[in-house]
């Protein structure tokens, strides 16, 4: 079983010059994830190149950071998917086996 199994569809966010990050979460990830069956989602560069002052770049930076993670609820919706988890691609997955993201997703359900 892979979570994938659990939810209506598992994406990733992961940004297209970013091929290092993709290589690494499916080290980390191989046991927990089909592959096959998880889609991933190009991230928009959320990077501000400026300074933490400039406030316009600030604010660019911000609106990509939220068009990316906005993204793969607007696919979700478009595909029918009710049930989804997004990931990022420097997630470290915190579950060693997919019966603990069960138990998880269970009591995540039953708390509405």
């Amino acid at each position: 079983m892979k979570i994938n199994d659990l939810v209506d569809c598992v994406y990733y966010i992961n940004l297209d010059e970013r091929v290092d990050r993709y290589d690494q979460f499916w080290n980390l990830n191989k046991n927990l994830l089909d592959k096959d069956k998880t889609q991933r989602i190009s991230a928009f560069n959320a990077k501000n190149q400026v300074s933490n002052t400039d406030y316009v770049n600030l604010i660019r930076a911000r609106s990509a950071h939220l068009i990316s993670f906005s993204h793969p609820f607007v696919k979700a919706l478009e595909d029918g998917h009710d049930e989804i988890i997004i990931l990022e691609d420097d997630a470290d997955p915190f579950y060693d086996d997919v019966s603990e993201v069960e138990l998880f997703l269970s009591e995540a359900n039953e708390n509405d």
